[in-house]
């Protein structure tokens, strides 16, 4: 039958503690899911956010290339600083009209392709009378 020591209220005040330590434990193992479901959710948030960072760094430091580029660009050697003599001799008259209309401005390889016979063959072209002026009328 019964042990000597086990009592029926024995036998119920540890049945009873028992079931408050099950009781217990599947409370925790209920809390333990819900915090395993929230840190999944967290972890998914994290990894999202990660994502984000790494897009906004690449970004980031393309930015920064593209501004340094620009300050390059902006403050850094000009073209038009360069000595355009250097680079083409004859880009020097490009605007100095008056220099090279003047007689003995050019270069001697230019000058002699500006001749007297040059210019008056020039001035012929504008100041000749206009072919219809020639023309005669059939009657």
């Amino acid at each position: 039958m019964l042990a000597p020591n086990k009592t029926p209220a024995a036998l119920a005040d540890k049945n009873t503690e028992l079931s408050v330590r099950l009781k217990i434990s599947e409370e925790q193992n209920r809390l333990l899911r819900e915090e395993n479901q929230r840190l999944k959710q967290v972890e998914q948030v994290l990894q999202q956010v990660k994502g984000e960072l790494e897009k906004t760094t690449e970004r980031k430091v393309l930015l920064e290339e593209e501004v340094r580029w620009l300050k390059a660009q902006y403050y850094g050697r000009s073209t038009q600083s360069t000595d355009a003599a250097e680079q083409n001799p004859d880009q020097r008259l490009l605007f100095n009209e008056a220099e090279v209309l003047a007689p003995g401005a050019l270069p001697a390889h230019r000058d002699r392709a500006r001749s007297g016979a040059r210019t008056e063959d020039v001035y012929e072209v504008f100041h000749a009378p206009s072919v219809d002026a020639h023309r005669t009328r059939d009657p």
